[in-house]
């Protein structure tokens, strides 16, 4: 997939509690999507990734202590949007749960492709991209109720 082989990074690793797979340091709590009929994959250099045959796929990558809490999530979120050129996606930060994050969207090569960096605390980031095809009905609603149940640890 375009961007997903550029989650680049060191893996943490995730254990399943109260029906959420968290991290080692209980930072951050995804959906596991694998409980939901999705297959639990492998993408190079994610942390996480599910796949659904024939419709989409949702990646994820908790980075910490690797960027100077400074540095915009802008710069931050570069590395995900390698290979699409910068004219097709469309950008801007937002709040998300509370929280600095930054959106961006594309279509390309017949995909619709979304990533979100979100500052977890003052020196982690999580960094989640979903790939649909362009048009699939349920692909942004499956992706809003994952982002609805990802949880965050307090913020440090």
């Amino acid at each position: 997939m375009l961007l997903l082989g550029c989650l680049g990074g060191s893996r943490a690793s995730w254990s399943s509690r109260d029906g959420l797979l968290w991290d080692e340091a209980g930072r951050v709590g995804v959906p596991d999507l694998a409980a939901q009929g999705w297959e639990r994959t492998r993408i190079d250099e994610s942390d996480l990734a599910f796949l659904r045959p024939g419709a989409d796929v949702i990646a994820m990558r908790l980075r910490c202590g690797q960027a100077e809490p400074s540095t915009p999530l802008r710069w931050q979120s570069r590395g995900l949007w390698l290979g699409i050129p910068r004219s097709d996606f469309q950008s801007r930060e937002i709040l998300w749960k509370g929280r600095k994050a930054f959106e961006m969207t594309a279509e390309s090569d017949g995909l619709a492709v979304r990533t979100l960096l979100i500052e977890a605390s003052s020196s982690c980031r999580l960094e989640l991209a979903h790939v649909a095809q362009v048009g699939a009905d349920t692909a942004t609603a499956d992706f809003e109720r994952f982002l609805a149940a990802v949880q965050l640890g307090p913020a440090q």
